[in-house]
């Protein structure tokens, strides 16, 4: 009660000091606290201006060239990926010179997330993290993948047994079946060596 009392008196004697002020005083007074309300009205304006443009300098030196960056890596990975399989598909050389244009094209995007990556977030950062992991076992298959695309005999195994040891063990009966042609052909012609005669020529 007494705490009350005490604030009401002290609010009264205030109110009594004001009232007993000259009409200039107190526009004097007024107009300071204006001056102060807009002092700080401009004050907390300034810092939500300060902070607002932190966060466009922020989003404008890291936010879109990191989102630029990621498109392009993404969109040259994908070139890179239509350029293994059409290559392997069809063996055209340009799809394979293409490849190494949007290679490097990829590890430019990829250097400039590197570059950005400590002003990234820790989510974005794990991720890039993982994306180099994965290339890193990646990136040397589509080089053994075009270089076995190049050699018929190690891409197809029945066409290279057939294109060694067939033709070596073709070529082997071949001289057997001749040699026996001929020793076929010295025996008495009759019927029954004729027919076999005939049966080895048609061999």
């Amino acid at each position: 009660m007494r705490t009350k009392r005490t604030k009401s008196a002290n609010l009264l004697s205030r109110y009594k000091l004001l009232n007993n002020l000259k009409i200039g005083n107190k526009l004097d007074t007024a107009f300071g606290i204006l001056v102060t309300l807009t002092l700080l009205v401009v004050g907390v304006s300034y810092l939500g201006s300060a902070s607002a443009t932190s966060t466009i300098n922020r989003t404008d030196e890291v936010s879109v060239p990191a989102a630029l960056a990621a498109s392009s890596a993404q969109a040259n990975l994908l070139r890179m990926l239509d350029d293994v399989y059409v290559y392997l598909a069809l063996g055209d050389a340009g799809y394979r010179d293409s490849y190494a244009q949007h290679s490097e094209a990829f590890k430019t995007d990829l250097a400039e997330l590197e570059r950005l990556s400590p002003s990234l977030s820790a989510a974005s950062q794990a991720q890039l993290g993982q994306l180099k992991q994965a290339l890193g076992q990646w990136l040397p298959l589509p080089n053994q993948l075009f270089d076995l695309r190049d050699d018929q005999l190690e891409r197809e195994p029945a066409y290279k047994i057939l294109a060694t040891d067939g033709l070596r063990l073709g070529g082997t009966i071949l001289i057997d079946v001749n040699k026996l042609i001929d020793a076929q052909g010295r025996r008495e012609p009759t019927a029954e060596n004729i027919t076999l005669l005939a049966e080895m020529a048609k061999f």
